[in-house]
C-alpha cells in the first residue's frame, strides 16, 4: 500500500509505502514511483529487468534503488509494475527483478516527470510485521 503527502511538498511529491516486510515496502515505493509518472494499471509486465545495488545504508540503498528506476526510465524507456525485491540487510545490498513494458504514450498517460529521488524527509522504520517507508521525489 503507498498514498502521497501532497500537503507536504509543492514541487516535488512525498510518498508513504508500507509492506510487511522491507523488501515489500521497497516494492511498494517502487510502485508509487512508477505511478507518479503514469497509471500503474497500464503497464503489462512483458519484460523483466534485473538490477543489483549496494550501499553504505539504508537509506543509500533506497535512494539508489530509486534513483537506478529513474535511469532505467531515462535511457531505456522502461517502466515497471511489479516489483520483486531481495534484501540483505547486513551488507546494505539487494537485488531487483522488475516486470514491466517499454513506454508508450499512446498507451500511458504521463502523469509527472521524475527528476529525481531525494534524501528530504526520509523515514524507514521497521517493526516486527511492518515497515513503513517516506521518501520525497523531485518533479
Amino acid at each position: 500500500m503507498f498514498k502521497y503527502l501532497c500537503e507536504e511538498a509543492t514541487a516535488d511529491i512525498a510518498v508513504v509505502a508500507e509492506g510487511k516486510s522491507v523488501e515489500e515496502a521497497f516494492e511498494e515505493s517502487a510502485k508509487a514511483f512508477t505511478n507518479v509518472m503514469v497509471d500503474l494499471n497500464q503497464i503489462k509486465p512483458k519484460k523483466e529487468y534485473k538490477f543489483k545495488i549496494k550501499a553504505e545504508d539504508i537509506k543509500s540503498l533506497l535512494y539508489d534503488f530509486i534513483d537506478e528506476l529513474i535511469h532505467v526510465f531515462e535511457m531505456k524507456h522502461l517502466l515497471f509494475c511489479d516489483y520483486k525485491v531481495m534484501i540483505d540487510k547486513k551488507n546494505f545490498s539487494l537485488i531487483c527483478t522488475a516486470r514491466g513494458e517499454k513506454f508508450n504514450e499512446k498507451k500511458h498517460t504521463p502523469k509527472s516527470v521524475v527528476k529525481a529521488m531525494t534524501y528530504f524527509g526520509m523515514e524507514i522504520k521497521e517493526e516486527k510485521n511492518k515497515t513503513m517507508i517516506k521518501f520525497t521525489l523531485d518533479i
